[in-house]
């Protein structure tokens, strides 16, 4: 559920989406939720379709939880006058019914944006790096004055409304991440944000599948600059191969960050799983965050503070305390030192976690991948995962365990080109099977990575691996 309230009677928020109100709508909507689950006094719910279920099943259950308002589409209220009259009864609530539900809780937030004139709006998106970006450059911001930024997975085109709900007038800064895994998303999402700083981390193959091609993906990403009028600011990779994709047409002031062009930058020191110690204007920041893929992302972080004037030590403290988000760079410390980055997975997430664990220095034990499948990813499903699961084992990773089918070909056709690689490469195609490979493979003093998809939900592994692995 969202917060703080919105302050509108359930007629206002009728008006501001043109909907048809059932109901005299003057109780007061004070938070906006699409879990019927979470609804309460002043709730406004929205009825959505999910993969597994309508959220018009559960509009009583909202209304009688206390929900002021349930917002549903038009062709569902048609016809059930007669119940949503009774419903209403029953509970002094309102019904307002919409085209799309969807469409009116985006026209909700663009209003509800619209009423902080002075946010100064930071927009990231890209194929990798997105969450951790907004964490860095969040942290950065809240050093310098008041920040909001959206919350765990709020990035889509269902997030990013929901979440700006939690913007306050207290607020002088907000950071918004901003994802798209098909065409038009991006779009929508720049219409409701209007940021006045947009960040591209890169551009990579996370849902090719879907989209069609990289160059494609550099299309749907730069329109993120598509409410620009000039007056905006675009911050993009320095040694983007799309760059000139990314440039092309957009009515902005590009900056650019990386090893050349962030003012400042000195280098950095790996520290493996530790972090990095960044060198920056003669500053030693410790950077909580491993690998050099998260250097770069930090860079895009103090290029973005000195855009908005953040000062030196704004930078410092705010890159120096940033944490992971989870199942995003977690490293978790016990008997078993695990990596934990199981949130998501393409390919050049992959490979960059994979030559982190690399070239992190481990010498009480083995250094095992657990890799999970990558999904979305249409007709280069089997390449890029053969691709990936050639990278682990040129790794020099001790053991290299691929989960899920996605894997299953390459996984064969690894082992039967090298046998003695083989040794080292197993597969699983399911939860218990795989769980089973770790308690015999694992032992105290291991290093585990734990990489993949969402979907592959790697993270049920997290109890064997931290009550000591499998064996002693």
């Amino acid at each position: 559920m969202t917060r703080p309230a919105l302050g509108e009677s359930g007629l206002a928020v009728a008006e501001i989406v043109g909907g048809k109100l059932f109901g005299p709508g003057k109780r007061p909507v004070t938070t906006v939720t699409i879990d019927s689950r979470t609804c309460g006094a002043g709730s406004l719910f929205v009825a959505l379709p999910g993969e597994h279920t309508d959220g018009h099943l559960f509009v009583a259950d909202a209304l009688r939880s206390g929900a002021s308002m349930a917002l549903v589409r038009s062709d569902w209220a048609s016809g059930r006058e007669t119940e949503i009259s009774a419903l209403l009864g029953e509970t002094d609530a309102g019904v307002c019914a919409v085209d799309d539900p969807l469409s009116a809780l985006q026209d909700l937030a663009r209003a509800r944006l619209a009423s902080f004139p002075h946010l100064r709006r930071v927009g990231i998106t890209g194929s990798n790096g997105k969450t951790t970006t907004k964490e860095l450059i969040a942290s950065v911001l809240s050093q310098k004055d008041s920040t909001f930024k959206t919350r765990g997975n709020y990035n889509s085109e269902i997030g990013v409304p929901l979440s700006v709900f939690d913007v306050g007038e207290e607020h002088v800064f907000g950071v918004f991440e901003l994802a798209m895994n098909h065409v038009g998303e991006m779009e929508v999402l720049a219409d409701i944000v209007r940021p006045d700083l947009a960040v591209i981390t890169n551009i990579g193959t996370a849902h090719i599948g879907l989209v069609g091609s990289q160059e494609a993906i550099a299309y749907e990403k730069r329109r993120v600059f598509s409410r620009f009028d000039g007056s905006q600011t675009a911050v993009l990779y320095e040694s983007e191969p799309y760059r000139a994709v990314l440039e092309d047409g957009a009515a902005a002031h590009i900056v650019t960050f990386g090893p050349e062009t962030t003012l400042g930058y000195e280098g950095f020191e790996p520290r493996g799983v530790e972090g990095t110690v960044l060198r920056w204007r003669g500053r030693r920041i410790r950077l909580p965050l491993a690998g050099e893929h998260n250097v770069r992302n930090a860079l895009a972080a103090i290029t973005v503070g000195l855009q908005l004037g953040c000062s030196d030590d704004d930078i410092q403290a705010g890159l120096e305390s940033a944490q992971p988000e989870f199942g995003r760079g977690e490293v978790i410390r016990g008997t078993i030192t695990v990596l934990h980055d199981s949130y998501n997975a393409n390919v050049d997430s992959m490979r960059a976690a994979i030559e982190l664990i690399a070239e992190t220095p481990h010498r009480s034990g083995k250094k095992i991948l657990v890799l999970g499948a990558m999904y979305e990813l249409g007709s280069y499903t089997a390449a890029h995962h053969e691709a990936v699961a050639a990278s682990a084992l040129a790794s020099g990773a001790d053991v290299t365990v691929l989960f899920g089918e996605e894997f299953e070909a390459a996984a064969k056709a690894l082992s039967d080109q090298d046998a003695e690689a083989s040794k080292r490469l197993m597969w699983a195609g399911d939860i218990d099977e795989l769980s089973s490979l770790i308690s015999e493979t694992v032992r105290e003093g291991d290093l585990v990575l734990l990489k993949g998809s969402r979907g592959t939900r790697l993270e049920r592994l997290l109890p064997l691996l931290t009550r000591g692995g499998g064996g002693s």
